[in-house]
């Protein structure tokens, strides 16, 4: 997912797209330590969205303190 594309999202839909990342991340994980996954590097791509999406939501922080 891109920047842009998490910029134009309401904070709501960031939190529910979060929490699903949250719950992939983990299940993801959970497969690559059993040695079911096939591609590690999904992981790291759920962990990039992740931090860009809490990138976005301090953001709406620092708007809101303004």
């Amino acid at each position: 997912m891109k920047y842009v594309d998490i910029k134009n999202m309401l904070e709501q839909e960031l939190k529910d797209i979060l929490a699903k990342s949250k719950s992939e991340l983990v299940d993801l994980q959970f497969k690559a330590h059993s040695g079911t996954l096939k591609q590690v590097r999904n992981i790291r791509f759920i962990k990039k969205d992740i931090a860009r999406i809490l990138t976005r939501l301090s953001e709406y922080g620092k708007d809101s303190k303004k």
